[in-house]
């Protein structure tokens, strides 16, 4: 029996400087995968609670993705195909792109138009729609997000010496937000780009 796989490109381009909590832009990566080959024994310079704040809404939107793309069929994404635009733990990448194989073809790719109730959309334009749903998500959610925050050293009552946390901060699931990155669908969309490979 022939394989109906069919393979597709997508990237989406960090056009927005927003604030929190619609900072973070999209990353495959928290802050604790970025560190780990040096570890976080201590403060990597400049990291804040804020920025990895940030960078755990950018990884909570690429789940989402995964999510929304997980709804309209069989898609899988190879995570060599991954590229996050330069991002490091401390920034957000210029843009992000993949490759995503749908497993029962083009013809499979079919989901309801939002902006057109009644009609629908298929293929590229589908997963471009797809995406940019996770981009207008505004959620809150129970999550651990790593904190850097210095703390007073322990053991001794009153001391001043700074430590570096270990672990991460759990927030609770009315305490954290994910904004959204974008505020209207049209827009979103139009940050992604899908092709055929």
């Amino acid at each position: 029996m022939a394989s109906s796989v069919q393979c597709y490109s997508i990237s989406i381009n960090n056009s927005n400087t927003n604030s929190s909590p619609s900072d973070g832009f999209v990353d495959n990566k928290t802050v604790e995968q970025y560190e780990v080959g040096t570890g976080l024994e201590t403060t990597p310079s400049g990291l804040t609670l804020t920025l990895t704040k940030a960078k755990r809404r950018g990884n909570v939107r690429w789940r989402n993705i995964i999510q929304q793309l997980g709804l309209v069929g069989n898609c899988y994404v190879p995570t060599n195909t991954i590229n996050n635009g330069s991002a490091t733990a401390k920034t957000e990448g210029t843009s992000f792109a993949f490759q995503v194989y749908a497993e029962h073809g083009d013809a499979s790719l079919i989901t309801a138009d939002e902006l057109n109730p009644g009609q629908f959309l298929t293929s590229i334009t589908c997963l471009a729609r797809c995406v940019a749903r996770a981009l207008i998500a505004d959620v809150f959610q129970e999550i651990d997000v790593y904190d850097p925050t210095s703390a007073d050293s322990i053991g001794t009552f009153g001391a001043t010496t700074s430590v570096p946390r270990f672990g991460s901060h759990i927030y609770a699931a009315s305490a954290f937000e994910i904004g959204a990155y974008e505020s209207d669908l049209a827009t979103a969309q139009g940050f992604v780009t899908v092709a055929e490979v």
